[in-house]
């Protein structure tokens, strides 16, 4: 069983201090926790206690139904249909994972919401970072994952699977990568907006080059703290080197 003193050691021994930033990711190990992902999260402002963490969540399926490869126009609509009748602010915590519940149950979170994705972050820059979610490129440099670039965030991550790392998406914002047109049921009925075409892959390339990551065990599985920055500049790097 890993306890809240373990994490705490674990979290100290990949460098991270006082005032760390950190975009925090689900793995199933926090299970094995005791006290589960809430522990895991208590530990870390044990240890960021003046820092910002950062937990996000998609709604993977509210997104635009002509897109996902329906034998018809008319099927698309009636799952676009579906979608708006969809109750999503009742039950959208059904889509949580229990790290970032966890994030959520703090005192003094903030939400930043879109309809296709949510993110909720806690610290003493938490409004400035949820200050506004623009409804195109959501994962662009106007929105949290632009500031916690600026605030020189680091990425953490559980074992070496690396493509739940949206955050990364940021990097085609530096490269003006291809867009695509987009569309979601929000508040206003369906909600069109652009965002960067993007491939996971693309997240373990770029991860793979940064030098400013370490990892330590946690229970049976690495822990990496890694750079946002430079995974981002990496992933810039990605894109010069395919022309």
């Amino acid at each position: 069983m890993i306890t809240r003193r373990d994490c705490q050691k674990a979290f100290r021994e990949l460098g991270l201090t006082d005032y760390s930033s950190v975009i925090v990711h689900y793995h199933p190990l926090l299970r094995e926790i005791l006290g589960q992902s809430a522990t895991f999260i208590q530990a870390l402002f044990d240890v960021v206690t003046e820092g910002n963490v950062l937990a996000f969540s998609e709604f993977s399926d509210n997104s635009e139904p002509y897109r996902m490869g329906f034998d018809s126009l008319d099927e698309a609509e009636k799952v676009r249909q579906e979608l708006l009748n969809f109750d999503t602010k009742r039950f959208r915590d059904t889509y949580y994972d229990p790290l970032f519940l966890a994030l959520s149950k703090t005192q003094g979170r903030i939400f930043s919401n879109h309809p296709y994705i949510v993110s909720c972050v806690n610290g003493p820059q938490s409004r400035y970072i949820a200050r506004v979610q623009p409804l195109d490129f959501p994962y662009g440099e106007e929105s949290v994952f632009g500031a916690m670039s600026e605030l020189k965030a680091k990425i953490l991550v559980i074992g070496d699977d690396m493509s739940d790392c949206h955050e990364l998406r940021l990097g085609y914002h530096h490269q003006n990568a291809a867009i695509q047109l987009n569309g979601a049921a929000g508040g206003q009925g369906w909600e069109h907006y652009f965002d960067y075409q993007y491939d996971k892959m693309d997240y373990q390339k770029a991860i793979s080059r940064v030098h400013l990551k370490g990892h330590v065990m946690l229970g049976n599985q690495k822990m990496h703290l890694i750079d946002y920055n430079e995974a981002l500049r990496h992933m810039d790097d990605l894109a010069k080197d395919s022309l």
